[in-house]
């Protein structure tokens, strides 16, 4: 499959829903936000990425979602599996997270105090957050009966959408919708798919960049350990 860095393809100015069926994108999977120099670097504010683990660098670009300016995506390498790809927390607290879920009922972290919580940030348009599920998927299935709890916070879409993904995919997760990305700004999502680790304690621990491996041995390890 290669590290390569495809093609975002843009055609001229429509309707929202035109401009978004008028991108594709297949771009690469990282485990820390590095330029084409390999110098590490940090997402400009008020710009997404998304990444994947099938590409190599050439021509960038973002998906097309009403409100979102086109980004310069960076380059970075790494496998899916290695353990570099949790990034300890520096933050001194935890973003509030306070969503509903398909159904209108509410959810927030604090609600799963004394659980191990993954959170992750992803949209139905992107790819390599499609196919981290798969993977998050085994995970749950492997700490069934732990006090492990995944949820899925979708980033700025409409409920009619996510209900017909969730729907369509058969997805066995806890689906929270962001549709005005305050939570996304608040835990200051810049890539899709992105995501958080937090402790019994309600602490954030890990964040990890880009799609995961998360039924890989590191990472069930990582999650084990919080167990613990």
């Amino acid at each position: 499959m290669g590290g390569q860095l495809a093609r975002l393809q843009h055609r001229p100015r429509r309707g929202a829903s035109e401009r978004h069926a008028g991108w594709s994108a297949r771009v690469l999977h990282v485990p820390a936000v590095r330029d084409v120099a390999g110098t590490p670097r940090q997402p400009r504010s008020g710009h997404l990425q998304v990444h994947d683990h099938v590409a190599r660098d050439q021509s960038i670009g973002l998906p097309a979602l009403a409100g979102i300016a086109a980004a310069l995506l960076l380059v970075a390498s790494g496998a899916r599996g290695d353990p570099s790809r949790f990034l300890p927390w520096t933050e001194s607290s935890t973003p509030a997270l306070s969503l509903s879920d398909i159904a209108g009922r509410p959810h927030a972290v604090a609600d799963y105090r004394g659980s191990v919580v993954l959170v992750n940030f992803w949209a139905t348009w992107c790819e390599p957050c499609r196919e981290e599920m798969v993977s998050m998927r085994k995970l749950q299935e492997r700490l069934a009966g732990r006090p492990f709890v995944t949820l899925l916070v979708n980033y700025g879409e409409s409920r009619l959408r996510v209900s017909e993904f969730v729907k369509r995919e058969s997805v066995g997760f806890r689906i929270l919708l962001d549709p005005n990305q305050d939570a996304s700004r608040a835990w200051r999502v810049r890539v899709l798919p992105s995501s958080f680790l937090i402790d019994g304690e309600g602490r954030v621990r890990y964040s990890v960049i880009g799609e995961l491996d998360w039924a890989g041995a590191d990472a069930v390890s990582m999650v084990q350990d919080l167990l613990r």
